[in-house]
């Protein structure tokens, strides 16, 4: 696969690090420049998928993902995803949210979420305000879910169709 031209999203806190961990004012940082940053990475993943022969949709992305996913496996043979699939999973997260966003005409949102410490979650962007759910205080982060489905790609198990994966979670919208 063809990445030339395609890089991470910079971190704007020395060291970068996981989020979680962070204090607050450094992860709002990190909030506020992926959110800025999401046309900037939107069209990156337009231009990484242009250079490859995918579509730029979530059919594309799916088959991006089905097709070149790169892991790295640690001493006991589990995988995580190579850094630049780690950005790719970021990218096709913030293109589906913002898809979900423009279907939602405004009703979703991003939030920098500091609910639970305990969620996986915490000081991350997260999308608010679906309104077909039984908790008024549901969000969802897609970057979570990118990342197991292109792990288990790598892992011999079938990529997750990000069209129909989309539809269903428009369901909650």
């Amino acid at each position: 696969m063809n990445i030339d031209g395609y890089g991470p999203l910079k971190a704007p806190v020395k060291g970068g690090g996981n989020v979680h961990f962070m204090d607050r004012a450094d992860a709002r940082k990190v909030y506020d420049n992926t959110i800025d940053k999401i046309p900037e990475r939107i069209e990156a993943l337009r231009h990484l998928c242009e250079q490859n022969g995918y579509s730029n949709d979530p059919a594309g992305w799916t088959a991006l993902v089905a097709d070149n996913v790169e892991v790295e496996r640690d001493d006991g043979g589990i995988a995580s995803l190579a850094p630049e699939w780690s950005t790719i999973a970021l990218d096709i997260a913030l293109a589906i949210s913002q898809l979900l966003i423009d279907r939602s005409g405004g009703q979703l949102r991003w939030k920098f979420y500091t609910g639970s410490k305990n969620s996986l979650d915490y000081q991350r962007p997260v999308l608010v305000g679906f309104g077909n759910v039984a908790s008024k205080t549901y969000h969802l982060n897609l970057y979570l879910p990118m990342t197991n489905f292109a792990r288990g790609v790598a892992n011999g198990k079938p990529m997750r169709d990000l069209d129909e994966y989309l539809e269903y979670i428009a369901t909650k919208i």
